[in-house]
């Protein structure tokens, strides 16, 4: 599906209008259909987005009661390791998201990438059966510098991979930190009702302008321009991100 952009004035303006749109879906999805999936993204860009839900007026939408929430990539570190994405979530907000443990499904970043890979994948195949892919109800990504969505660089192998869903993936020589990762696949994101990246700065414009522009191809040197989700497409850009589109 082709991807639709909405362009906000500010990075504050994106990450509250990204928060309006978290508690909405969610909420509405799991009216539909008495649960809801959601799929959290590491890095810095969905941080202020996160802290926003966990106050009022997005903590008095969210289902909490029905949300289960995920990862799409995990460093290979324990949860209370600084570069944990799970423990960057834990300190923008997400300690004040009123969720029972059971709710909460963070990627065994400890158990190393192959092993920690392994039994995120088994815990999703419990989860959706035997279905092609797995029904997230909403994934929410952001963008590296380099064109990499979750733990999806350039040229790595997993960007191939159609049937699994989770991969494991080596430490990264030129995005810090550099340290091993899990990250879900394509395979698993495509199939989501709604894919949404949020992306701010100027340092991206280039990069999004590579992705978004007129022409723009999938190549594996911009892993963004390989996603190709069946639901909804949605990018939410800062206009300091968006100044080349």
């Amino acid at each position: 599906m082709k991807p639709r952009i909405t362009v906000f004035p500010h990075a504050e303006s994106l990450a509250r209008n990204a928060a309006d749109s978290i508690a909405n879906f969610c909420r509405q999805t799991a009216r539909s259909q008495g649960r809801a999936d959601l799929v959290l993204s590491g890095g810095s860009s969905p941080l202020a987005a996160y802290e926003l839900l966990a106050a009022e007026p997005y903590a008095g939408i969210m289902p909490w009661s029905y949300l289960n929430v995920f990862w799409g990539d995990e460093r290979a570190v324990p949860p209370d390791h600084p570069q944990s994405n799970f423990g960057a979530w834990l300190s923008h907000g997400g300690n004040k998201w009123p969720l029972p443990p059971k709710q909460v499904h963070p990627m065994p970043g400890h158990m190393g990438a192959e092993q920690g890979a392994a039994l995120y994948e088994d815990i999703l195949r419990r989860r959706y059966g035997p279905s092609a892919q797995p029904r997230f109800d909403l994934v929410l990504l952001g963008l590296g510098p380099d064109g990499h969505f979750a733990s999806l660089f350039p040229h790595v192998r997993a960007l191939q991979e159609d049937s699994g869903w989770v991969a494991p993936i080596d430490a990264p020589s030129r995005i810090e930190p550099h340290l091993p990762r899990i990250s879900l696949t394509p395979a698993a994101i495509n199939g989501a009702k709604r894919v949404l990246f949020l992306a701010a700065g100027a340092g991206k414009a280039e990069t999004l302008a590579r992705i978004l522009g007129p022409g723009a191809k999938p190549d594996p040197a911009l892993p963004a321009s390989m996603l190709r989700p069946k639901g909804e497409y949605l990018w939410y850009l800062d206009e300091a991100a968006a100044r080349l589109l």
